[in-house]
């Protein structure tokens, strides 16, 4: 994952663990594996 200004890295941050929190109900996820949708994104929204 790219890095981040802090605050904008905070609020992506936020989103990704949202939704890691979503697909683990369903199926087990890594951190690494991470949907590339997810972040995109969440860089749109801050973009």
């Amino acid at each position: 994952m790219k890095v981040l200004k802090n605050k904008t890295k905070s609020d992506c941050d936020k989103s990704v663990s949202t939704q890691k929190t979503t697909d683990s109900k369903t199926k087990k996820i890594n951190k690494h594996e991470i949907p590339k949708s997810v972040i995109e994104e969440c860089l749109s929204t801050i973009g």
